[in-house]
């Protein structure tokens, strides 16, 4: 259920709006992640997060307004492009589905918004430290051992569909040849074909 707000400057609140994300430490790797990379393993195994190929373009989308390769380390994970910047990297996407998809990454727990008091994505720095308001990627950090996990799963499931095929495959040739032969053996039985 939604709350709909009073003024329309205010952005309406949903569960996964005030979803916490726990990041216990155990659960958040040591060390960066290639970006990446990590967008290929979430593309195998996008239905275990629920995300769709769409929702993944977006994603890919913000993953290149980020700078570095890597995910992690000591940087801040905040990309803060305008809604027309991420559209026109998503070849002109319209911004209502490109709004729709990224509502779905943050309901799957792979993004956070970040919002700055008057509703805008931006970034300042102040000496040496960066205030920055946009779409946090760290939640898509910390939940990177569980995707890499989860393509895993899904390249296993892969392969053992893969060779039960292939026994099913010589099971039927097997059997066609098992026909052919009672057909020598007694024909006109009516079981061979």
């Amino acid at each position: 259920m939604e709350y709909t707000p009073i003024s329309p400057f205010m952005r309406p609140i949903s569960h996964p709006h005030l979803r916490v994300i726990e990041r216990p430490e155990a659960s958040v790797p040591g060390k960066p992640v290639n970006k990446w990379e990590l967008l290929r393993e979430l593309s195998k195994a996008q239905a275990a997060f629920g995300v769709s190929e769409r929702d993944l373009t977006v994603l890919q989308g913000l993953l290149s307004f980020f700078p570095d390769d890597a995910l992690g380390g000591n940087a801040e994970m905040v990309v803060f492009p305008s809604n027309k910047a991420i559209c026109e990297r998503r070849n002109g996407m319209p911004c209502s589905t490109m709004r729709r998809h990224l509502a779905r990454l943050v309901e799957a727990g792979l993004l956070m918004r970040r919002d700055s008091p008057n509703g805008k994505r931006y970034g300042r720095k102040h000496g040496e430290e960066r205030v920055a308001f946009g779409f946090d990627l760290s939640p898509l950090y910390c939940r990177s051992e569980e995707v890499v996990r989860a393509s895993e799963a899904v390249r296993e499931a892969g392969e053992r569909v893969r060779r039960l095929r292939e026994v099913v495959s010589l099971m039927r040739r097997d059997l066609a040849a098992l026909a052919e032969f009672g057909e020598v053996i007694q024909p006109g039985l009516g079981l061979w074909d």
